[in-house]
């Protein structure tokens, strides 16, 4: 059970779904062809009972990060289906490139609490003003959705990424903050066993 509730086991699990979705990707989006709406529906249910789980089992970082991913998916879908360089979508990817991660490395550093408490009710009202203010952006500057594209200090390449170098950059420093910080974790929790496990009987 001790190896089952390890930070490796928890880590590699996830990591190793998602290089078996890799291998069965092209079947399986073949396979799921007549039921599209279903597949568009089915992020909302499995998100929807991870935030329920969360809330069970006392994990509210869990249960925000569901929310936050619930929030991107919906902008994805809803505003993100048409090409970059059509009305206001480059702002809003923009936008949601820039939250969307700097939440989740949040949600990682923030000790865990419980998602009815007041820190619960800080994080809906900051991610609600979030929303609003992304939104009041797309309103009030929408129309430099274009310029932005062109823009020198937000260049790009395309072969890369459709995202500016500058946003590749904070986003690879995100992804390493959370990445030493999970593996410091993992040292952590490694050397307390270690120590428990070494030391000797008491008499």
């Amino acid at each position: 059970m001790g190896l089952l509730r390890s930070s490796v086991v928890r880590m590699g699990t996830p990591i190793a779904l998602l290089l078996l979705l890799a291998v069965g990707y092209q079947p399986l989006i073949t396979s799921l062809a007549p039921y599209y709406n279903l597949v568009y529906a089915a992020p909302y249910f499995l998100l929807l009972n991870a935030l329920l789980l969360s809330h069970l089992f006392k994990s509210a970082r869990v249960g925000m990060m569901v929310i936050i991913l619930l929030v991107g998916y919906t902008v994805i879908l809803t505003r993100l289906q048409s090409p970059l360089d059509q009305g206001t979508t480059y702002l809003e990817y923009l936008l949601l490139a820039v939250a969307l991660p700097i939440n989740l490395l949040y949600m990682i550093i923030i000790r865990d609490q419980k998602l009815t408490s007041r820190f619960g009710l800080l994080f809906f009202l900051v991610i609600g003003m979030e929303i609003g203010w992304c939104a009041l952006m797309v309103q009030q500057f929408g129309e430099l959705s274009l310029y932005l594209q062109h823009h020198p200090v937000l260049v790009r390449a395309t072969s890369i990424s459709p995202m500016p170098l500058l946003l590749i950059v904070l986003l690879s420093i995100l992804v390493c903050v959370g990445t030493i910080r999970l593996c410091a974790k993992i040292a952590l929790k490694i050397t307390r066993l270690s120590l428990a496990y070494c030391a000797p009987p008491s008499p």
